[in-house]
């Protein structure tokens, strides 16, 4: 649990009134006492308090002298001066002082163990803060309102806050905050108050985040949260119409047959709890997605997905399905600029960078308030422009503006790409998406007039701007030349676009301007290299390795700045607009194509590509189409011969007994005979009276088989109705499975597929280009044959 989860925890205990100096009627001066120290923020606070506690308490206390001069040296906030004094007052006249020195003991014992969990997850950013006596110095209510501030504002609001509350605590005309920014010089001797509540700020929210992604997440947190808590709520519903509804699955699947894959007949679900559910799930799309969907479209999504779960059955194939139909997909969302001389956008996620795209593209941006209280920007877009043309951002951001590079056309006819933003942490499925389709998008259009790399600008006040130097590096993993004086020509065509300005102080906003935070970072980093320099190991000439790029880096953007390739945008003032897209999308200049480097054919992602196409190629080959061509007709053909085999039986069988019934009747004819041949003739007829009786339970048996062989024949014949459905449905996949394993083929210079992959992408390629004719036509006859024999129904 994190220091924040921590505070919460104890603040929670707690209303506000029980944390006021006066202790309440309900709790004595010793409960009271103990209470206010346990609601105490800053642990250090405590941490002073438990020590003088264990030291008043070691030895008997004294009535006569009491507690108080075991507190004397130390700097404490009023609220807790005025419940030590009761405190005392309360010791001194109870005669019970024995008892109370045992249960302090208590009490300190776990309140230090407290303690030392919180100090251990406190960075050094909190710990020389709350560590500055002044700052010990404020009440429980202001701490908390301090501890609020770090959680939900900026470092000026909470600057501000703390200088207010500071005040009584100093002379009057003295610089508050000059004072305790000499204090700050611990950590480093350029920084000052606001930076250090800065880097608090940013610290305690990325713990924040740890802790709520380990625990029950508030479905309505982020938006890939609500859409991931949306996915599991519609995989419950898939699970549940496969293992308990079967019989309604493949109702519904027949209804989707009948009806020529267009609509589904939303009554089968009537009345039951399936259909309360999937409202259920509408619902949320609209509410937490602000995507509408009808319960048709709803519906036929699932059992389509359902169709296809129940079809293939193998957990690690559906896993790699999901992965195959979002890589589907990496191409298409470009198609818009293909050809064209694009600038492409790149930044982490949460950046501000399709915002910035959107901006630039011609959409006034403005803030509002959505369905759960977060502000998220949206667009004021002009009456005639299409949202369509526009990125989406804020609560319409989709998965697909997540995942793909997306082409968009600028008033003046360039295109930009959007491209998807790094660190996504949601697995290796999405970032071969995300690589895949950065490199297609690369591949189709004409030409690549820059590359823009947007960060929002407290990144540069935060850990040192690790976070920025570790999106340059991705783009140099793209672009080589990138953010560095080794092909100037084409460094000339790289930006850096500096985004929600507004979020950090004038006068570091300022610094960033002037490029003195740049030069500042460099130096840094070369005063760090000077030191390093002096030991020669390992470790040290790794870290110098680095620390050089680190200042290279930092230099190679002042220089960048110099030269008009640094930006910084405001979404309000639209007067930049035109500017910064002409700068984009100049076509006096260009990157050459040749220099990008493709992620896809990295040793690592073409293992990662090569394994998944092998994966899913197993699926849809060996599982679907070959099951589909050969393997179910086979048996349908063996059934059916079976029933023709035994149909010739029991027609032999049938002969045979109509023989033995002539023979019967003509035995059975009145003749004189002796009493011997009497004898004999009964005989014969017993046992051709049982021999019929053998023959007709022959015909019994063979006729209940072939039941059984007809019972085989229809399983198969929904089967393959069945996979006619995901045949047809995903055939696109199946079309870019082929241009996928077209593309493992290409990567055979590295040499991180095995041999088998590669012979299992071309032999699923043979029987693509002999046998996809033939698929579609028997896919075509058995849907139509499906859907005259269940004779249509409603949707």
């Amino acid at each position: 649990m994190s220091v924040n989860a921590v505070y919460k925890k104890d603040l929670a205990a707690l209303s506000p009134e029980s944390l006021t100096p006066s202790p309440s009627p309900e709790l004595n001066a010793i409960e009271s006492f103990k209470a206010l120290v346990t609601s105490l923020v800053n642990p250090f606070l405590i941490q002073d308090l438990v020590q003088a506690l264990k030291s008043a308490t070691t030895t008997k206390i004294d009535p006569e002298k009491g507690i108080l001069p075991f507190f004397q040296a130390l700097t404490l906030p009023e609220d807790v001066r005025q419940s030590l004094s009761q405190l005392d007052t309360h010791i001194r006249t109870c005669e019970k002082t024995q008892a109370i020195g045992k249960d302090f003991k208590l009490f300190c014992k776990q309140q230090s163990k407290a303690i030392r969990a919180r100090v251990s997850e406190m960075n050094k950013y909190s710990n020389t803060f709350f560590h500055l006596s002044e700052i010990k110095q404020l009440g429980s209510v202001t701490m908390q309102k301090v501890d609020k501030l770090i959680a939900t504002n900026t470092a000026d609001t909470l600057e501000e806050f703390l200088l207010f509350k500071l005040a009584p605590f100093f002379k009057p005309g003295e610089n508050i905050g000059a004072i305790i920014s000499k204090k700050t010089e611990a950590i480093n001797p350029d920084w000052d108050l606001y930076t250090l509540l800065a880097e608090i700020i940013n610290s305690r929210a990325q713990q924040t985040l740890e802790v709520l992604t380990s625990q029950a997440l508030p479905q309505n947190n982020t938006y890939l949260e609500r859409l991931e808590a949306i996915r599991k709520k519609i995989e419950t519903f898939k699970q549940e119409l496969i293992q308990n509804h079967g019989a309604l699955l493949t109702e519904l699947i027949g209804s989707l047959i009948s009806n020529q894959l267009e609509s589904i007949d939303l009554s089968l679900l009537k009345g039951t709890l399936l259909h309360r559910r999937l409202k259920n799930i509408r619902k949320d799309h609209l509410s937490d997605l602000n995507v509408s969907i009808s319960l048709q479209a709803l519906l036929k999504k699932i059992v389509l997905e359902a169709n296809y779960q129940r079809t293939v059955a193998e957990d690690q194939l559906l896993e790699v399905s999901s992965t195959m139909n979002l890589l589907r997909d990496a191409t298409k969302h470009v198609q818009r600029v293909a050809g064209k001389k694009v600038s492409f956008f790149m930044g982490n996620t949460g950046s501000g960078k399709s915002t910035a795209v959107g901006f630039l593209l011609g959409a006034n941006v403005v803030k509002r308030a959505n369905s759960v209280g977060e502000s998220v920007l949206c667009y004021k877009l002009k009456e005639g422009q299409d949202p369509a043309l526009f990125p989406q951002i804020g609560q319409s951001l989709g998965e697909s503006e997540t995942l793909y590079t997306t082409g968009y056309l600028a008033p003046n006819g360039a295109g930009i790409a959007d491209c998807p933003g790094f660190k996504d942490t949601r697995g290796s499925d999405f970032e071969l998406c995300t690589n895949l389709s950065i490199d297609e998008a690369v591949n189709q259009v004409g030409s690549i007039q820059s590359v823009v790399a947007v960060v929002p600008a407290a990144h540069f006040l935060n850990d040192r701007g690790q976070s920025i130097l570790e999106l340059i590096q991705t783009i140099r993993d793209k672009f080589p030349f990138a953010f560095s004086d080794s092909d100037p020509s084409q460094n000339s065509r790289v930006f850096l676009l500096i985004t929600k300005i507004h979020a950090i102080p004038p006068e570091s906003l300022s610094k960033l301007q002037d490029g003195t935070r740049f030069d500042l970072l460099a130096k840094e980093a070369q005063t760090k290299i000077s030191q390093l320099s002096q030991r020669i190991d390992e470790a040290s000439v790794f870290q110098l390795r680095n620390l050089e790029q680190r200042r290279d880096t930092w230099n190679a953007i002042h220089a960048m700045q110099s030269q008009h390739q640094v930006d910084f945008i405001d979404v309000k003032v639209r007067t930049q607009r035109k500017h910064l897209l002409s700068k984009y999308t100049d076509a006096s200049g260009a990157i050459d194509k040749a220099l990008y480097s493709r992620a896809m054919d990295s040793g690592a992602m073409q293992q990662k590509f090569g394994k998944c196409v092998d994966m899913a190629i197993n699926t849809w080959k060996d599982q679907i189409v070959l099951r589909f061509l050969d393997r179910i007709p086979s048996s349908i053909a063996q059934h059916t011969q079976k029933i023709n085999d035994n149909k010739v039986s029991i027609q032999a069988l049938r002969e045979k007994i109509k023989q033995i019934a002539a023979e019967l009747k003509s035995k059975q004819a009145p003749q004189k005979k002796d009493l011997m041949s009497e004898l004999a003739l009964t005989l014969k007829l017993q046992k051709n009276g049982q021999s019929k009786l053998v023959e007709k339970k022959q015909i019994a048996a063979l006729q209940k088989a072939n039941k059984s062989e007809q019972a085989q024949i229809t399983k198969h014949r929904q089967e393959l109705a069945q996979l006619a459905v995901v045949i047809k449905t995903q055939w696109k996949t199946l079309e870019q499975l082929k241009a996928f394993a077209e593309i493992v083929l290409r990567g055979t210079k590295h040499p991180q597929n095995n041999q088998h992959t590669l012979e299992v992408c071309e032999s699923f390629l043979q029987v693509f280009d002999t046998r996809s004719a033939e698929l579609l036509e028997r896919c075509d006859a058995i849907l139509k044959t499906s859907a005259s024999s269940s004779g249509g129904s409603k949707p």
